[in-house]
């Protein structure tokens, strides 16, 4: 097996614990709207880019939310644009660029670029490296 495939099968890895972090992640938020359903609740934009649901990342965005949350940690940052490229959601992807989201994140040291190209998001992964600079 060489360097490549390594690097895929990690890379895969990663993107199925985005998966299981964002599957925990979607039940928790969804409890605390019951307690304060008028402020964004931390992780509620992350959840709503990984699903792909532009007019909720619009409204959190609106109310206050901020476009580069991190639910992860310091070291496996999970943040909206992360989430929806872990999840093939191009056009949220490019809806959080035009916005300002940070395109220096990482996840198990894979920065949003290296998730759009393994994610077949080429022109995505091209518009990352543009706004990068």
């Amino acid at each position: 097996m060489n360097i490549i495939d390594k690097a895929k099968i990690h890379l895969i890895a990663v993107i199925a614990g985005v998966f299981l972090f964002l599957g925990g992640c979607s039940k928790t938020v969804l409890n605390a709207e019951k307690i304060a359903p008028k402020t964004p609740q931390s992780g509620e934009l992350t959840v709503a880019a990984y699903e792909g649901d532009i007019e909720k990342v619009r409204s959190l965005l609106a109310a206050g939310a901020y476009i580069n949350e991190n639910i992860g940690t310091d070291e496996n940052q999970v943040t909206p644009l992360i989430a929806a490229l872990s999840n093939k959601q191009t056009v949220m992807a490019e809806f959080l660029l035009e916005r300002g989201a940070a395109t220096q994140s990482s996840y198990m040291f894979f920065n949003a670029s290296d998730f759009a190209r393994y994610q077949n998001q080429y022109e995505t992964a091209v518009k990352i490296e543009k706004s990068a600079k």
